[in-house]
């Protein structure tokens, strides 16, 4: 019974579920404009750091070893979306590439290269670690593909090893994927599909709330529960 009560509900006012979904989508379809795809580059490294052999160790210094190299990929995880190494990236450009790249926005020139880099994609697995960047064009991707692999050669290790006071700590390429086109965010077809849904379920809350404050009687059921056992009833036909 509850569930054609419900029924009956979205009947009664199924222009309503129609309609909205149906403007939602005109809307989505009028307003759509696609995004021009960007320039994305993967880089992957291995990052090793060299054991140290002491007397009276307590623990085997080659699982030591690859214990601290797990924390410093995990310290880097965190290291490469920020302003300090996104200077010494900047550091490795020329200021032209870095205006395009600014765009015209008021950002320092570490801020652009952090601007560049794709948080959600940095990934961690043990001592291996990959950082994706993505700019408008190729010619842009390029020189900063360049720039992150002498940053990470040259400048990154050595701040590591400040950092942690321990040396050698290695780097070393393993992968590198790129240019190749990335679009941000859903695709179209799925960013619109969640649209109508969502459109849909909204439509169907406001017919409910709409028959909750709706008083009037539509049935021998709604009468019973106010007065009593009806009689008689006279037919809707």
């Amino acid at each position: 019974m509850e569930l054609r009560r419900y029924w009956e509900i979205i009947k009664a006012r199924g222009w309503l579920v129609v309609a909205l979904p149906l403007l939602v989508l005109l809307f989505s379809l009028l307003t759509y404009e696609p995004k021009p795809p960007m320039s994305a580059y993967d880089l992957r490294y291995s990052v090793a750091f060299t054991p140290t052999y002491l007397e009276e160790m307590s623990t085997d210094p080659a699982l030591a070893a690859v214990q601290a190299t797990e924390y410093i990929v995990d310290d880097l995880t965190g290291a490469l979306p920020g302003t300090v190494f996104g200077e010494m990236v900047a550091a490795r450009l020329p200021q032209s590439t870095l205006d395009e790249l600014r765009a015209g926005g008021e950002m320092t020139d570490g801020e652009v290269i952090v601007n560049t880099i794709l948080p959600e994609r940095i990934e961690k697995t043990h001592r291996l670690l990959s950082i994706s960047f993505a700019t408008p064009t190729d010619e842009l991707t390029m020189p900063l593909a360049d720039a992150f692999k002498a940053t990470i050669a040259e400048d990154l290790t050595p701040w590591l090893e400040a950092l942690w006071s321990v040396a050698p700590i290695k780097m070393e390429l393993v992968s590198e994927e790129g240019p190749y086109d990335s679009r941000e965010g859903l695709p179209p077809l799925v960013e619109i599909a969640l649209r109508l849904f969502i459109a849909t379920v909204a439509a169907v809350a406001i017919a409910f709330l709409l028959d909750y404050l709706d008083r009037t009687i539509r049935n021998r059921e709604e009468v019973e529960a106010i007065i009593g056992p009806v009689l008689g009833e006279i037919p809707s036909e």
